[in-house]
């Protein structure tokens, strides 16, 4: 059988500045999996190489064959570009099997079945042996239905037993010559699941883990992989892409202190970002982070306005993040911002606020 997978492109690319995400890592795992079995795998990474819905579908379908099948993984976010995909690959091969899975079908798959005509089956879940199954005992099934057939592929896993999953996936991508043109971008690697915060109204963070629910990989075996990455694979770059790199209060904040120290210890030539709140900043941890390889923070600013940052379930106030950003520049640490400038309840006042805001502070 060949594996086709196909991760749709996203705008979220260019705000976080990230050619990666952690659905890189998921479908990475997948891949994996199947490989072990025989089968032939391959990952089109249209949010990694920012390509189009007729660009993917061309690639796609230029070496189908009958044992061909599509998986295509989408976020909730990416529901529309999933959508436009199927669509096109549709038109050049009608009768290809399309599977779609991933966090969005996996959260809504009535609404995935409603929205996405162009898919023959639904995997809902996220245990990577239950979905190989599936896949592997209804690829060749033909769908005489108008709509897709949702397949439970088992309930999705708790934070701890899906990030073992992807543990290692960061390797698949170092080597597999899917991503042999973004050799000089950073690769992804997971270092935590879940949000230590897990309380904001607009995050489906605590929908999949829970309230405040997060599991971290020891410092030591976190530093352990960064150092595999360079002696394997020469790596110079690499994009945390947890949540939130930091845990809850002194937990996170002693394993980040450790991970410094670790770092320091293997004097690691590697340069990384990573991904945090308002809430997680402080001074003397960044300006340790900074000396082992801290380059950039993508950090959930969300809104200025007091009104909205309450709507959000937020704890920090407008000052609180006008100090951070401050403090955060002092240390040479770039910035990419995590910021909803508009939300359906917005009034034209915090609507001024949010766009004077970001005119001012990232012009």
């Amino acid at each position: 059988m060949n594996i086709i997978f196909v991760i749709p492109n996203s705008s979220y690319r260019f705000e976080t500045k990230s050619h990666f995400s952690i659905e890189s890592l998921g479908v990475a795992t997948l891949a994996g999996a199947f490989k072990q079995k025989s089968y032939f795998t391959r990952v089109i990474d249209a949010y990694a190489l920012n390509l189009n819905s007729s660009d993917v579908a061309a690639l796609v379908t230029k070496d189908l064959d009958s044992s061909s099948v599509i998986c295509l993984s989408f976020m909730q976010h990416t529901t529309l570009e999933a959508s436009l995909i199927a669509k096109e690959i549709r038109k050049i091969a009608p009768t290809v099997t399309i599977i779609g899975g991933g966090w969005g079908p996996t959260m809504a798959p009535k609404v995935t079945q409603r929205f996405i005509s162009d898919i023959d089956v639904i995997v809902v879940g996220s245990d990577v042996n239950k979905i190989v199954d599936v896949v592997s005992e209804n690829y060749f099934l033909p769908n005489k239905s108008k709509d897709a057939k949702i397949i439970n592929a088992g309930k999705s896993l708790p934070a701890h037993q899906y990030f073992k999953q992807l543990i290692n996936a960061h390797h698949y991508i170092a080597q597999d010559e899917s991503y042999k043109e973004l050799e000089k971008t950073p690769i992804p690697i997971i270092s935590s699941i879940g949000c230590s915060w897990g309380k904001c109204t607009f995050c489906s963070s605590a929908a999949r883990w829970g309230k405040k629910s997060w599991f971290g990989n020891t410092a030591e075996n976190v530093v352990d992989e960064l150092t595999k990455l360079v002696e394997k694979f020469n790596t110079k770059k690499v994009s945390f892409v947890d949540d939130s790199f930091f845990g809850p209060n002194e937990q996170g904040f002693d394993r980040a202190q450790l991970f410094v120290n670790l770092m320091k210890i293997k004097k690691l030539q590697i340069n990384f970002m990573l991904d945090c709140c308002i809430g997680d900043f402080d001074k003397k941890l960044f300006s340790d982070l900074v000396d082992v390889g801290l380059s950039a923070v993508f950090i959930g600013i969300e809104n200025i306005s007091s009104t909205v940052l309450k709507r959000f379930g937020k704890k920090f106030n407008p000052s609180m993040i006008a100090s951070t950003i401050e403090s955060i520049r002092d240390l040479d640490i770039e910035i990419i911002p995590g910021y909803i400038t508009f939300d359906p309840y917005m009034t034209m006042k915090e609507a001024a606020e949010s766009v004077q805001f970001i005119k001012e502070t990232f012009p």
